[in-house]
């Protein structure tokens, strides 16, 4: 819950073993087992998901959507969400954009 909380913020697997009491190896092998992904992976996935939800539901700059979900810049920002998501985040608000609209004719 404390990374969802924070996603905007940086992080270190130090500060996180820190904040949990745990060494780096046992924070990452805890939650390696807990959620089956390295945490900066799980990480990134979650930013990547806030990051879309902000596509779908605000009308914010692409910058603005990757510092509000914790990037570091909007070039990483676009790189990993088209890793993930195999379009740009403009074209998937864009298409979400369309979807709503054309699920709006049949209501």
């Amino acid at each position: 819950d404390y990374l969802r909380h924070n996603l905007s913020k940086p992080h270190t697997i130090e500060e996180l073993a820190v904040y949990t009491n745990m060494t780096r190896r046992t924070l990452t092998r805890h939650f390696k087992h807990a959620t089956g992904l390295p945490i900066v992976t799980w990480l990134n996935n979650e930013r990547l998901r806030y990051a879309a939800e902000l596509l779908e539901v605000t009308d914010y700059s692409i910058d603005k959507i990757a510092e509000s979900a914790g990037f570091n810049t909007a070039v990483l920002f676009r790189k990993l969400f088209k890793n993930k998501y195999g379009t740009n985040p403009n074209h998937w608000r864009k298409n979400f954009n369309q979807q709503l609209s054309s699920s709006d004719e049949y209501s």
